[in-house]
């Protein structure tokens, strides 16, 4: 069972609309941007998204016009012009899973369509215009594909990834295909139906080291699912074997098991921050949520609102800008993360269609010092350990009313500091309750700085021991919102951030 809290968030300024979400964490800000909806008999399908790497736009599937188009973020309006019309598949519906930047040639755009069962490679020469002098009119199509692509993927390395599945065809394939870039051709590296698999897609995402996670769905709708890695080595040699020797379910280590209660996510991003793997990820009604996975916890990132009485809330696209420009709360930083999403009435029809955008809000101003408390008086590797952070102003007095974020790194010594080193203040303190240090030895020095800020502090030389030590209790938790879930732990510190929250509620997949 997990249980999380969550702090409520000031809203920003809104788009056209607001009807998919009222908030988000605290230290992030929205904006809320109505699209025009497909006409009836449109099948509905809100099939990907992907940001232009060097620009500032979003390019995304548009399902009222039947292609690829661009989302102009400063004006907050649709291009007038369609990148890429994508051709309708048998009995004319047309729909596009997944879109995915090449990182290494970012003119190239690859576009999952599951109309017809192909892969597109689209080259651009302006922001809304084909190269020509690429493929046909600037476009390459592959040969039909034996698998309806869920999700397409670029690894650390600039290798393209897909997972597909076909579950009503003959002979039945499920998988994730290594992409050949210059003739589109899938080769299988991951068999999803042997024992422990799974005949349906699911969302697929790389960590910083090039590490495969899956998200598998639930077998019973609205239950968890859970997330399988293969390490980049393991992934590596199948690749090499030209898939001749696959990778099974049974290869993969079960990073969230059913009973982790995780929400099941139907879209999945990495971002490393603050020297750690942070997963993005939405379920199937459109909620947001970021985990570290280590900790088999998640927190709320935004909750999507319920659909309207005959709608339903359609599975959402996610996107985060840069690949990796971090995105932490109240520092300022550029990356945004896009959010399209929908709903549908009981035909597939769609009844309503934005584009949400999600970025970090500025530092909060007059934070003049930090006093640190609750560190043991010596570390040992591999022994966890807390600490409580004081916002105060310039009469050192503590400042209630100012959330912010604080982090802290090894300023000075040997080793690695792990754990959840950022933290989001309530009522003016940051608690740090899980981090370890490993391969540290002597004595180290730590800071504590406000993200985005000039403010920093820095601890007296802490004593490692070489073996044992003091430590304080912890417990397993995680950063983004300033959500906790687990054990509790460091009493009294914890019990001053539960003044600040204002609720609990357990969250499992709508």
């Amino acid at each position: 069972m997990r249980f999380l809290f969550w702090l409520a968030a000031s809203l920003a300024a809104c788009g056209l609309s607001a009807q998919f979400y009222s908030s988000a964490a605290a230290g992030y800000q929205r904006s809320e941007h109505s699209l025009a909806t497909a006409a009836a008999g449109s099948y509905l399908v809100h099939g990907g998204a992907a940001w232009d790497p060097t620009g500032t736009d979003l390019y995304y599937w548009d399902v009222a016009g039947g292609g690829v188009r661009r989302f102009d973020t400063t004006a907050g309006t649709p291009a007038a012009a369609t990148l890429f019309p994508v051709p309708p598949g048998p009995g004319g519906f047309t729909y596009v899973d997944a879109l995915a930047f090449d990182p290494f040639t970012p003119t190239d755009l690859y576009i999952g369509e599951s109309g017809n069962m192909v892969l597109h490679k689209v080259r651009r020469s302006g922001v809304d215009t084909l190269d020509g002098a690429f493929g046909t009119g600037g476009v390459q199509t592959s040969a039909a594909l034996p698998v309806y692509v869920f999700d397409i993927k670029f690894d650390p390395y600039g290798r393209l990834f897909a997972i597909g599945s076909n579950s009503f065809g003959t002979p039945k394939y499920s998988g994730i295909y290594v992409v050949n870039k210059s003739t589109l051709a899938l080769t299988q590296v991951v068999d999803l139906l042997t024992t422990g698999g799974t005949d349906i897609s699911g969302p697929i995402a790389f960590d910083s080291t090039g590490d495969l996670y899956l998200g598998v769905p639930p077998t019973t709708p609205g239950d968890p699912g859970r997330i399988l890695r293969w390490s980049k080595a393991k992934l590596d040699a199948a690749v090499a074997s030209g898939g001749t020797a696959k990778l099974v379910a049974a290869d993969a280590a079960t990073e969230i098991d059913w009973l982790d209660h995780f929400p099941a996510p139907h879209s999945m991003e990495f971002r490393k921050e603050s020297g750690a793997d942070v997963l993005y990820f939405s379920d199937s009604s459109g909620h947001l949520y970021r985990s570290v996975l280590s900790t088999r916890a998640y927190t709320t990132f935004a909750m999507a609102a319920t659909a309207p009485a005959g709608s339903v809330n359609f599975p959402s696209v996610m996107a985060i800008e840069s690949a990796t420009a971090p995105f932490r709360p109240y520092s300022g930083d550029t990356t945004r993360l896009a959010v399209v999403m929908g709903t549908r009435d009981g035909s597939y029809n769609q009844t309503a269609h934005s584009i949400c955008v999600f970025k970090t809000a500025a530092s909060p101003a007059g934070i003049a010092s930090l006093a640190v408390s609750g560190l043991p008086a010596t570390l040992a590797n591999g022994t966890p350990f807390g600490a409580m952070v004081e916002l105060r102003d310039a009469g050192n007095a503590l400042m209630t009313t100012t959330n912010a974020s604080v982090q802290v790194e090894i300023f000075s010594g040997l080793g690695t500091l792990s754990g959840r080193t950022l933290t989001i203040a309530s009522a003016g303190v940051a608690v740090f309750d899980d981090l370890s240090l490993s391969g540290a030895s002597g004595s180290v020095v730590l800071r504590f700085s406000v993200v985005g800020g000039s403010t920093t502090a820095n601890t007296g030389a802490l004593a490692v021991a070489a073996t044992g030590g003091s430590a304080n209790a912890n417990s397993d938790s995680d950063d983004s919102s300033g959500c906790t879930t687990g054990k509790a732990g460091l009493g009294a510190l914890v019990a001053l951030l539960a003044l600040a929250l204002l609720g609990r509620v357990r969250r499992r997949r709508a």
